[in-house]
Order: structure tokens, then C-alpha cells, then sequence
């Protein structure tokens, strides 16, 4: 049964609802009224994974805008996360991102930070390989484009989101989609009279030479990269 869970659960970062099994004979009896043991084990499976995923989610967000207590705060919640029921495979990259997790909460500045959150991101992406079990996500288009630096900066952000979830999926269609988007988006810095395009122009840079980045540790090492350009732009916004 501990099988079926981990192989239902992989697909615990789509909305789609788990298929049934081929062999319902084998499954406990359930009470009337109440899910049986099994969609019981697979719903709390999936729900950690969407804690993972949302903590993960979260300090990549944090670091890029160079708040280094919220990515701690959000490994922090990483670090809590118990998972009784892990397959003996599981085990060791649970163990690895909890460690990468720790290295964040321990992290002195953004850039350290940085470097142990790709670590998690593709540990996370070998994990799902290993079991065979990629991770989907729900479909998101891109904001509308607008003239506003609001509205860019929402751009460049869900642009940088795909390409995480390129990592952690892994999915090459959601790190290229990512990095196409990131690549072409324009930020006028102008708008608020800051001298930044050392910044914008480095994003711009790392987004075309990560289109065609084969998939592997040099996607992981270009994120990070990518997170700290963007740290160092927030970094210099926030503390004028």
C-alpha cells in the first residue's frame, strides 16, 4: 500500500484528482460513508507535497527579492514537515532537502541563501526522476502586458516562476516557456529614476543563455545566478 501512495501522491502538485486503483480487491474495506484507508494515505501524502512545493515556491520568491528573514521563515516550515510514511527511496533526498533547508535558515546573506535554495530546487527535480513520478502544475498564463513597471515586474515574475518549476518538476517546457518570457520582457528602471540596467540587462542575459540550457546541474547554477541578479536589483530598490 506505502507504493500506491508515493505513486498517486507524485502527482500531488497538479489539481487533477488520483486515479483509481487497477486492483480495488486488494484495498481495505472502508466504513460506509467514510474514504477508504488508502485515499485516506494518499490525501495526506499529497497535502505535504503541497506544503513542500508552496515552501519551496516561497523561498525562491523571498530571495529574489532579497528578504532573506522570509526565505528563512519559509525553510523553517520546510524543516517541520514529517513525512511517516516515506518509501525507503525517498528517504535519502527527504534527508538531503531538509539539510539544504537548514543550510538556508543558517544562511548569513542573500547570496548563501541562494546557493542552498537551487540545491533543494534540483534535489527536488532528482527526487521526482527517481520515482518516476515529474511533477505537474496547474496551467497559468502569463499577466497582461503593461507599460507600468507594476506591471513588468509582474512579468519578470512569472517568467522566473516557470523556470523554478522547470527545476523542481523537472519540466523542460515550464524552464524554457520561463526563460523565453523572462528574456524579452522589458523593465523600464527609468520609471523610477534608479540606475538598475547593470541588473535588468544580467536577468536578460542569463534568460537567453538559459533557453537553451540542457536540462541538468548547469540549469540549477544559472538559477541561482538568476535569483541573485534579481536580489541585487530588489536589494538596491528597497534601500532607496
Amino acid at each position: 500500500m506505502k507504493k500506491a501512495i508515493v505513486l498517486l501522491a507524485c502527482a500531488g502538485c497538479s489539481n487533477a484528482s488520483a486515479p483509481a486503483s487497477r486492483h480495488p480487491e486488494a484495498q481495505p474495506e472502508a466504513r460506509p460513508g467514510s474514504a477508504s484507508p488508502l485515499a485516506e494515505a494518499v490525501k495526506d501524502e499529497r497535502d505535504r507535497m503541497h506544503q513542500r512545493l508552496n515552501a519551496i515556491r516561497g523561498i525562491s520568491n523571498a530571495i529574489a527579492l532579497s528578504d532573506l528573514p522570509k526565505a528563512q521563515s519559509e525553510a523553517k516550515t520546510l524543516v517541520a514537515i514529517e513525512d511517516p510514511a516515506v518509501l525507503p527511496q525517498w528517504q535519502p533526498f527527504l534527508a538531503r532537502i531538509r539539510i539544504a533547508a537548514i543550510d538556508v535558515v543558517q544562511a548569513k546573506d542573500i547570496a548563501a541563501a541562494s546557493t542552498s535554495a537551487v540545491a533543494l530546487g534540483a534535489l527536488c527535480g532528482s527526487c521526482h526522476q527517481t520515482v518516476s513520478g515529474h511533477a505537474s502544475f496547474a496551467v497559468d498564463e502569463p499577466p497582461p502586458a503593461g507599460k507600468t513597471l507594476a506591471d513588468q515586474m509582474l512579468s519578470h515574475q512569472w517568467a522566473a516562476a516557470r523556470m523554478w518549476d522547470g527545476l523542481l518538476g523537472p519540466s523542460d517546457e515550464r524552464w524554457v516557456q520561463g526563460a523565453q518570457a523572462l528574456s524579452t520582457i522589458h523593465i523600464d528602471v527609468a520609471e523610477r529614476k534608479l540606475t538598475l540596467e547593470v541588473w535588468t540587462n544580467r536577468v536578460r542575459e542569463l534568460a537567453k543563455t538559459a533557453v537553451n540550457k540542457p536540462a541538468g546541474d548547469g540549469r540549477s547554477a544559472l538559477f541561482g545566478e538568476l535569483l541573485n541578479a534579481c536580489a541585487g536589483c530588489h536589494s538596491v530598490i528597497r534601500d532607496r
